[in-house]
């Protein structure tokens, strides 16, 4: 963890934190006790139990197949009717000259948003 001294108390106690629950929660093998999961790297594969299979059928068809073709999808997209009274206008891109204090204030709350995304969602 990088230590700065010019960085707040309080976004020093926060990434301490954070390093605190990342340690615990790397520390923590959940993945390991289920027998239907099956670690690979990157990620794991998951088998249905035949319990599970019996109570959920559609687990065996093809997940990722489309139900209509491609034409049949056109004209079904084409029929839709399109919203015209809404105009998206994108916001404008201010151009702001910001001090060397704010960026790095910026990059401090950007790793401890970075690092909560990991501890949040640590199955991706």
């Amino acid at each position: 963890m990088d230590e700065n001294l010019n960085s707040p108390a309080w976004a020093n106690a926060l990434l301490q934190r954070i390093h605190q629950l990342e340690s615990r929660l790397s520390s923590a093998n959940l993945l390991n006790d289920d027998p239907n999961v099956q670690l690979r790297s990157p990620g794991s594969e998951f088998t249905p139990t035949i319990q599970m299979l019996e109570q959920h059928p559609y687990l065996e068809e093809d997940f990722f197949r489309r139900p209509l073709s491609d034409s049949d999808r056109r004209k079904y997209l084409f029929e839709c009717p399109k919203n015209a009274m809404r105009q998206y206008d994108p916001p404008k891109i201010n151009k702001v000259n910001v001090s060397t204090a704010h960026k790095q204030f910026d990059s401090h709350l950007h790793q401890i948003q970075y690092r909560l995304s990991g501890l949040t969602r640590p199955l991706d």
